[in-house]
């Protein structure tokens, strides 16, 4: 028997495999968690076996579902594709997006490459600033894309994430790992970073001290290419004028961290889907993914954000 799996099953599959919910499922397609559940065991039938586990309080997908997944997120994005083609969508538009300097400067260019040469008639919007402040603002509906370091506590509209360890950074020219008390360049209070390296040196108990402050990476970057003090940021932003400093007794070690994309797929436009899946594809080619990805295929209309 020819067995042919619906659009639209595979898109509620999407999102009830981000959400981890079958009534925030329902939410966010507008259909009830019954309506949900029916679209999955139907499903299953065509699929011939089980996709979901659920035991007590966990959720997850089977071998089987994982498959299907996989193969979902092609069926889905190859649709979407075909159908904006065929209507002539071009994708236009202003995007506001939000991202700590740090990543702006380090996968910014990369990422405004690739995006710009399929999409030239959207434009973005971009702020850096700290994280915290980030994540508020999308939540006040000031961004409509965001790239933040996090916390377990903010995983609203959360849809990706990476973990990616921190490093101690200094001067090529001055090595000041062992003088104490310890000089640090960081950002303000608020900054993931600063929590987690002022953490790691009380736990030590090696005394330190802030000699330079500042929300502006290129001014924190100069202070520290002077010699003023170390710091420390993600693995992966370390500008090339600066060195990352090895494991050493000086110094703690420090914890990794985990970096989201946020937006809400609910009405998002096909540019936003277009930014958000452009991110993921840069950020999985140098970090470490740690959260399933969702359903952000190019919508088929025209429309950006503000």
């Amino acid at each position: 028997m020819e067995r042919i799996l619906p659009i639209d099953l595979l898109r509620t599959l999407l999102v009830l495999a981000r959400t981890q919910s079958f009534s925030r499922t329902g939410e966010e397609i507008g259909r009830s968690q019954s309506a949900v559940s029916l679209q999955m065991r139907r499903l299953q039938q065509i699929v011939g076996g089980p996709i979901l586990s659920n035991s007590g309080k966990t959720f997850g997908l089977t071998p089987q579902g994982e498959i299907v997944l996989e193969y979902a997120k092609q069926i889905v994005a190859l649709n979407d594709e075909c159908v904006g083609r065929l209507d002539g969508g071009i994708l236009t538009g202003t995007i506001r997006v939000g991202i700590p300097s740090d990543f702006a400067l380090s996968f910014l260019p990369q990422l405004l490459g690739r995006f710009s040469e399929t999409h030239p008639d959207v434009a973005l919007d971009v702020t850096c600033e700290l994280s915290r402040d980030l994540i508020g603002g999308l939540a006040r509906n000031e961004f409509d894309v965001v790239l933040a370091v996090h916390d377990d506590r903010s995983t609203a509209n959360l849809t990706d994430q990476w973990r990616e360890p921190m490093a101690w950074v200094g001067s090529q020219a001055h090595d000041l790992r062992a003088r104490r008390p310890l000089p640090l360049v960081l950002f303000p209070d608020g900054c993931q970073y600063r929590l987690r390296v002022l953490s790691a040196l009380r736990r030590r108990d090696i005394p330190y001290r802030i000699v330079y402050s500042s929300s502006n990476l290129a001014g924190n970057q100069a202070a520290i290419e002077s010699g003023l003090g170390l710091t420390a940021i993600s693995q992966s932003t370390v500008p090339p004028t600066l060195s990352p400093l090895p494991p050493c007794p000086e110094l703690p070690a420090l914890d990794d961290f985990d970096i989201g994309l946020f937006w809400n797929p609910a009405g998002a436009t096909g540019a936003i889907r277009a930014l958000t899946a452009a991110i993921v594809d840069v950020l999985d080619c140098r970090l470490t993914r740690t959260r399933v990805v969702g359903p952000r295929a190019p919508a088929h209309g025209s429309g950006a954000s503000r």
